[in-house]
């Protein structure tokens, strides 16, 4: 009895001798496939997850190729193509397979390229309101299949600096990568021009002054009045964390000494010449939605409260107390005043010390070639007769402002 059950001893020893082997073989085989945790001097491999991240945007396959192979010659490695974007640069989603020798035996890492969540190979705003909502603990499910996309400072954590990064990004102000396609240095703001304050037309002498020592407090909204009806209407228009980014990149083309009215001026003068009038639904159904700031600078569209709007925007992005206005433009007046012929339209109204001004961007084509803060009285121009109406309760009928 006591020798079989030695002699079973020794069977099970001997098992368990050869399981031990064949675990360590296997261990060693799988650690055939695993890749260093870095990449060049960025990227990053997590071989838990599967994933190779943090890959710069438009970095192209062949270079990913040799960091495989100065990682290891030995491996193999097989990229899903047709994943690609253009051909030749990785977009998050990619797969990167691993083997040696035996293609079936291998493993399946997937790319993730900095900023990039939906596969394009580019930030938008959708990148950076994802990673707001993930860094205040919404979409905790998303975590996991986001996180490496969205992680721009690659700390492992999702965080408002995150999505602060991913927004600047989406309008160019910072990069993930160098897209060698950009049109330029400044991308859709190409062409700002700078005027001098000297060159920017003012009717009254202190106005520079006033506008460049006023003390300012930033506003995320700008409120819409209502002049045409008897009922009193109002509604805001958000500035919305793109359109503050937009801003500040324009503002960035400028010498970086400009004063607050060379600012705006140079603002004035891009939206007025970098827009086409959104003529038609087919047109105006491609920006009726958006913030007036995304309709002009993103989309070059406009109507009058797209692009009076804009304008409005930036004012009010820098401090300023503004308000976007709709009422009446009137081509024809009676004796009293009264708009004979009139129709509806968005201006934007500026309150500095007292005063009124008004800003009209316009076109060079529009019948009256914009106004640049002037009182009502001094909206008139060479081209136009027509006046700024409201609707007068007590007149029953639309008046000029004065």
């Amino acid at each position: 009895m006591r020798k079989k059950l030695l002699s079973l001893l020794l069977a099970v020893s001997v098992l368990f001798s050869v399981f031990s082997v064949t675990a360590a073989a296997a261990g060693e085989e799988t650690e055939i496939f695993t890749l260093p945790e870095t990449l060049g001097d960025e990227i990053r491999v997590d071989n838990e997850r599967n994933e190779i991240y943090f890959v710069p945007q438009f970095f192209n396959v062949e270079d990913l190729f040799a960091l495989l192979m100065e990682a290891d010659p030995t491996l193999d490695f097989d990229i899903d193509a047709g994943s690609l974007k253009n051909g030749m640069y990785l977009v998050s989603g990619v797969t990167v397979t691993v083997y040696q020798g035996d293609p079936s035996e291998n493993r399946v890492y997937t790319v993730r390229v900095k900023g990039d969540l939906s596969g394009e190979g580019r930030t938008t705003a959708n990148e950076a309101r994802q990673a707001l909502r993930l860094s205040v603990g919404l979409d905790e499910d998303l975590f996991e299949s986001c996180f490496r996309a969205l992680d721009a400072d690659g700390n492992d954590r999702i965080t408002a600096d995150d999505a602060r990064t991913l927004l600047r990004v989406s309008v160019a102000l910072e990069s993930f990568g160098d897209d060698p396609d950009a049109p330029g240095l400044l991308g859709a703001l190409e062409g700002v021009t700078y005027y001098p304050e000297r060159s920017i037309p003012l009717l009254y002498d202190t106005l520079a002054e006033e506008l460049n020592s006023a003390v300012l407090t930033p506003k995320d909204t700008v409120e819409v009045k209502h002049l045409r009806d008897t009922v009193d209407m109002y509604w805001d228009v958000e500035i919305t964390d793109q359109d503050k980014a937009v801003i500040e990149r324009l503002f960035s083309a400028l010498p970086k000494n400009a004063t607050n009215l060379e600012k705006i001026y140079a603002a004035y003068k891009y939206i007025q010449m970098n827009y086409s009038y959104a003529r038609g639904w087919d047109l105006y159904s491609q920006i009726w939605d958006k913030t007036p700031v995304d309709a002009v600078f993103n989309y070059h569209l406009a109507q009058c409260l797209q692009y009076n709007g804009a304008i409005a925007e930036v004012l009010a992005c820098m401090g300023y107390d503004v308000k976007i206005v709709e009422g009446m433009r009137g081509m024809a007046f009676d004796e009293d005043g009264v708009s004979e012929d009139y129709w509806n339209h968005y201006w934007m109204e500026l309150y500095l010390n007292g005063n009124t001004y008004l800003i009209e961007v316009g076109q060079p084509e529009d019948y009256w070639y914009g106004s640049f803060m002037v009182f009502y009285a001094d909206s008139f121009s060479p081209y136009s007769t027509s006046r700024y109406v409201y609707y007068d309760e007590e007149k029953e009928g639309y008046c000029a402002l004065t």
